[in-house]
């Protein structure tokens, strides 16, 4: 496949449905898209979640017109084809969803959806940083979870005017700055 070719993904969503869901990729993550890695997708009219690709391909789904995916969280794949393998295995052995074994087998912090809730690292402290070291939706949200205990993705989303907030969070999980 080339990056100029119409890719398709199944998604694993961390839900307990029976199906994995078939995405489209925009061309311009063509090149970036693979097994393993986690994406945002819509799912109904409007959750967001983390799901997990389990497969690239270019055949479109017959039974509804695929949406397009939000973005691509990782840079690496998270999760190896073989661990696929075994989710698939657990999946049929046990007569569960792949999302419930998703669910089970990735830590919250790697499942982010548009319920999840963020809180402030406790070994993180925003006054012992300079000021300009954060953007400013950076500090609005840190400081938000001074005052607040915990801000779910939605209020985040409200607060920062954002229709998907999973990437911002993302990179300040990543910066170990919230939980």
């Amino acid at each position: 496949m080339t990056s100029s070719d119409t890719l398709f993904i199944d998604v694993i969503v961390p839900l307990s449905v029976a199906n994995k869901f078939t995405y489209r990729v925009p061309k311009d993550m063509n090149d970036f898209i693979a097994v393993g890695k986690r994406v945002i997708v819509q799912f109904g009219k409007s959750k967001f979640y983390t799901g997990v690709v389990y497969a690239v391909h270019s055949n479109p789904p017959k039974e509804y017109t695929a949406k397009y995916i939000e973005t691509i969280l990782d840079d690496e794949p998270i999760v190896t084809s073989a661990q696929l393998q075994l989710w698939d295995w657990i999946s049929h052995y046990y007569v569960c969803n792949p999302g419930d074994v998703m669910n089970a087998a990735l830590p919250s912090g790697l499942k982010l959806s548009s319920t999840s809730h963020i809180t402030l690292n406790p070994d993180f402290s925003l006054d012992e940083m300079p000021y300009d070291y954060f953007t400013d939706k950076e500090h609005l949200v840190l400081e938000s979870l001074q005052v607040n205990a915990s801000l779910s993705f939605e209020d985040v989303s409200v607060m920062l005017s954002i229709k998907t907030v999973q990437v911002f969070i993302n990179k300040l999980i990543k910066k170990f700055w919230i939980l």
